[in-house]
C-alpha cells in the first residue's frame, strides 16, 4: 500500500489535472496543443490506475474488493488525537469499574475480545447516559458503551450484537476505508463542478443552481450509501462474531425489530436513503438471512462442551449456508477438529476459543507481523 507524502503527492496531482482539463478544453487549448492537452489527460488516466493498483485490496473475511489509503499507523494517530477529546466531553459520566452497569458490559465484552484477541489495547468505558442508545469503538481499542443500550436491551444477547457489530467496524477497519473512499469521491466531484463551470461559464446564474444542486446531492450518491454498505457488512460479520462467543445470534434480529418498532411513530425518523445507516426493519431483514448459518455456528460452539455428538451432526450442515466465502478459515479449523474422534471436550473447547483470532483476521499484516 502506498502511504504517506508519495500518497498525498499522487492524489493532489491527480485532482488537479482532472479539475483543470474542463477548463482548458473551454479555453481551446486542445485545439492549440492537442499533445500537450492528450499528455495532460493521460496524467489523471495513470494516476487513477496507480491509486487503484497501490491502494486496492480484499476485505479480509468477505473478500469484497475496496480501496485502503489509509494506512494502519496513520488510522490509529487518528483515532489517539480524537480519544483525549471524547473522555473529556464524558469525563462527568464514565462508570467507575466497580459499577455494577461497568461490570454488565465487561463481562460480555471479555468474551467478544476471547474470541476477536489482543490485535489492540482493548479498554472499556460505560458513559451514564440512559438517553443514548449506542456503542463504538476506536480503532485503538477504546470501546465506549452508553447506558441508554442496557436499557433497550432485553438481554446480555443484545447488547453482545451491538458490541460485536462495533468491533466488527474494527476488525474491517471500516473507518479508514471510508475516508480513502471520500478522497476518490472529492475527485470525482472535482471534475464534475469543473465540467458544470465550463458548460455553464456564461450563464452563471444556471451554474450556481447546477453546482448547489450537485453538493446538495453528492452524499445521497456516494457516502451515504457506501456507509450503508458498511453498515449491514459490520452486522453480517458481527452476528457471526457473537456466535463464536456463545452469544445468541437471534438477538441481533430481535433488536433491531424491537427498535423499528418503538420508532415507528417517530416523525424525526428520517429516510434511508439520508441516513449513514439502514433502517432499524432492513438491518433486521438483512440479518435474518444470516440467521440460519449463524445459529448453526452458535449450536456448534455451545454444544463442543459436553455435546461433541450434537455438534458433529450441527457443523456439515450449516457450513454450507455460508455465503461470499464468509468464515471460510472457520470450516477450515472448525470441521477437522469436529470430525476428529480422538478429540476430547477440552481439546474442542481450545481449538473453537482460538480459531475465530485465526479467521477474523485473515490476511491482515499486522497479526501475521506479530505471529
Amino acid at each position: 500500500m502506498l502511504t504517506g507524502p508519495a500518497l498525498t503527492c499522487l492524489f493532489q496531482v491527480t485532482r488537479t489535472i482532472i479539475t483543470a482539463l474542463p477548463i482548458l478544453w473551454r479555453w481551446n487549448v486542445a485545439k492549440s496543443y492537442p499533445r500537450l492537452m492528450w499528455a495532460l489527460a493521460s496524467v489523471p488516466l495513470l494516476g487513477m490506475v496507480g491509486l487503484v493498483a497501490f491502494a486496492y485490496e480484499e476485505h479480509p473475511l468477505t473478500q469484497r474488493s475496496r480501496l485502503m489509503f489509509i494506512d494502519e499507523e496513520t488510522e490509529h494517530q487518528l483515532s489517539a488525537a480524537s480519544y483525549p477529546k471524547i473522555v473529556d466531553k464524558h469525563r462527568h459520566q464514565l462508570l467507575a469499574n466497580t459499577h455494577p452497569d461497568h461490570r454488565a458490559v465487561a463481562s460480555i465484552a471479555s468474551e467478544l475480545l476471547k474470541v476477536v484477541g489482543p490485535v489492540c489495547d482493548w479498554k472499556l468505558h460505560v458513559i451514564a447516559d440512559d438517553r443514548v442508545v449506542n456503542a463504538f469503538v476506536s480503532p485503538t481499542g477504546n470501546i465506549f458503551v452508553y447506558t441508554g443500550l442496557l436499557r433497550a436491551a432485553g438481554s446480555s444477547d443484545e447488547v453482545a450484537a451491538i458490541l460485536a457489530h462495533e468491533l466488527a467496524h474494527v476488525i474491517s477497519r471500516h473507518g479508514a476505508e471510508k475516508l480513502g473512499f471520500q478522497h476518490i469521491a472529492k475527485l470525482c466531484w472535482d471534475f464534475v463542478h469543473s465540467l458544470v463551470y465550463t458548460v455553464t461559464v456564461n450563464l452563471p446564474m444556471l451554474g450556481d443552481v447546477v453546482g448547489r444542486g450537485v453538493d446538495a446531492t453528492k452524499e445521497m450518491i456516494t457516502a451515504l450509501p457506501y456507509s450503508r454498505m458498511c453498515e449491514k457488512e459490520a452486522d453480517t460479520i458481527g452476528m457471526y462474531l457473537m456466535a463464536v462467543g456463545g452469544y445468541n445470534p437471534r438477538a441481533a434480529v430481535e433488536f433491531w425489530d424491537k427498535m423499528d418498532t418503538a420508532n415507528a411513530d417517530n416523525p424525526d425518523r428520517p429516510y434511508e436513503f439520508l441516513s449513514d445507516h439502514p433502517s432499524h426493519e432492513r438491518r433486521a431483514q438483512e440479518l435474518r438471512q444470516h440467521l440460519p448459518s449463524a445459529l448453526g455456528i452458535f449450536r456448534t460452539r455451545a454444544a463442543i462442551a459436553g455435546k461433541i455428538a450434537a455438534a458433529r451432526g450441527a457443523a456439515p450442515t450449516t457450513m454450507e449456508d455460508f455465503n461470499r466465502g464468509l468464515f471460510e478459515v472457520l470450516r477450515e479449523h472448525l470441521m477437522p477438529a469436529l470430525e476428529d474422534n480422538t478429540a476430547n471436550d477440552g481439546e474442542l473447547a481450545r481449538q473453537t476459543a482460538t480459531l475465530a483470532k485465526e479467521c477474523f483476521w485473515k490476511g491482515s499484516r499486522k497479526l501475521q507481523g506479530a505471529a
